[in-house]
């Protein structure tokens, strides 16, 4: 009897060890895979905040809410939320994508670990995606000058944004040029991150519904890595012919319009003019009656 409690003991106490190892494992891939692209854990780089000792600055409750609906959190007026979204020029970070509260914890976990240095190190990183190649930039290009449209149907990059392509392209003025947006995150992990999950209010709220499709990210962000280049100064093969080929579009499309319409008013005057000089004929010989002395 004593034999068979201790047999039942060890196995209860093995299923307990073991899924937690594996749990705090999990932790610390799935850091890698929703944070890492973001964050660091008391190292220099990361585009977000360094997420060391967060646990000491917030409580485990606020932290889960935040991480699972950031926006809704900063919206409701939260002291922190919005003063961390004032620090980072209005950018809210985007929600996860399908993490259960569970897996947050286990996440908040290893960065606890790590802070304290007690925990494993960094998980390896996910093997190299394929170096970008000339026809990912150029198809990133057509993607931001709008000449290739997105799958979803969202708006070109160029509606809002320039990428230093030259004055005969210009680009919209209502956002920030994103010229080297790929340097400002860290390179194309962060930059396919920030695509993936746009962060910032007016992007959300454009792309939500439209979001980028995978291909479509790796497109843009070997757009915007070209683009960060020192040497990236000229305008991209391809750029001249088009704004040319858009000057010259326009230009016969104005023509077209105008031999379409070309005599379109002239019945439309001769009426008003005609009704006009009717209108006119009986004043004018009222007043010749008038000033010749004819009947009153």
């Amino acid at each position: 009897m004593r034999r068979w409690l201790c047999a039942l003991l060890g196995a209860s106490l093995g299923t307990v060890l073991v899924p937690a190892r594996a749990f705090a494992q999990d932790g610390a891939a799935l850091f890698a895979d929703n944070c890492a692209p973001c964050h660091n854990i008391g190292e220099a780089g990361g585009v977000g905040p360094d997420l060391r000792n967060i646990g000491s600055r917030k409580d485990r409750q606020w932290l889960v809410a935040f991480i699972l609906d950031p926006e809704g959190v900063t919206k409701s007026g939260d002291a922190y939320a919005v003063a961390l979204s004032r620090k980072y020029d209005g950018v809210v970070m985007p929600p996860p994508q399908g993490l259960s509260r569970d897996a947050v914890a286990a996440i908040l976990d290893y960065v606890d670990t790590r802070s304290t240095g007690a925990g494993p190190g960094p998980v390896a990183p996910p093997p190299a995606e394929p170096a970008f190649t000339p026809e990912d930039v150029s198809r990133g290009l057509a993607l931001f000058l709008g000449t290739a449209r997105l799958a979803s149907g969202g708006p070109s990059c160029l509606a809002c944004h320039d990428a230093g392509l030259g004055a005969g392209l210009g680009g919209g003025t209502l956002a920030p040029s994103l010229r080297l947006i790929a340097t400002r995150l860290n390179g194309p992990k962060g930059t396919a991150a920030w695509l993936s999950a746009p962060p910032t209010p007016v992007m959300r709220s454009l792309f939500r519904r439209a979001p980028l499709a995978p291909d479509e990210v790796r497109a843009l962000t070997a757009f915007f890595e070209d683009r960060a280049r020192p040497e990236a100064t000229a305008v991209p093969p391809g750029t001249r012919r088009f704004a040319a080929l858009g000057v010259a579009g326009t230009i016969a499309l104005l023509l077209l319009v105008g031999a379409a319409w070309r005599g379109r008013l002239r019945p439309v005057r001769r009426a008003l003019i005609a009704r006009a000089a009717d209108r006119r004929a009986p004043a004018a010989t009222h007043t010749h009656g008038f000033r010749s002395g004819g009947p009153r």
